[in-house]
């Protein structure tokens, strides 16, 4: 049975718990057009159900499952990230914000790729190759989280206008 350092382990259950690509809930816009509105809550669904499947995945990753074990939680997780950008794309956004909406769609497709990589790193025998892989995955992790917080600041900014 192959082992992995408690360290790369705990780098794929900070990577999947900690993940907030739609994390920061957008605010509601107050008396203002009920389009902006409809558009938060929609987006506040959808970040909701993603975040409910992430948080159950990360739970299946723990410190006695195997690579193999942990390589298809990560499958599990890219195609609930397949999932949500689906969702994402599906939503109108008002015109204002439609620009930033696409680039938050970008943002967590993107973060796919990274899950990708860890999962077929996973695979391998070399105790090497899989520990580069969750730190990989981890810096990507901080990387799309800051990346899609940022956008979803902008995007308040801009419906509060």
């Amino acid at each position: 049975m192959r082992s992995r350092s408690s360290r790369s382990r705990a780098a794929i259950v900070l990577a999947l718990a900690c993940v907030a690509l739609v994390g920061a809930v957008l605010a509601g816009c107050g008396s203002d057009s009920g389009s902006k509105n409809d558009y938060v809550d929609r987006m506040n669904q959808v970040q909701s159900r993603f975040a409910t499947t992430f948080e159950s995945l990360a739970g299946q990753i723990t410190a006695t499952s195997t690579p193999d074990a942990d390589r298809r939680t990560l499958e599990a997780a890219r195609q609930s990230l397949d999932q949500t950008v689906a969702q994402l794309r599906k939503v109108h956004p008002p015109q204002q914000v439609a620009k930033l909406h696409d680039q938050l769609a970008s943002e967590v497709e993107a973060y796919g790729n990274a899950l990708t990589a860890a999962a077929d790193a996973l695979g391998s025998s070399d105790a090497d190759v899989r520990a580069k892989a969750t730190a990989n995955l981890s810096e990507a992790t901080s990387r799309t989280s800051a990346d899609v917080n940022q956008t979803i600041t902008a995007i308040n900014r801009k419906l509060h206008e």
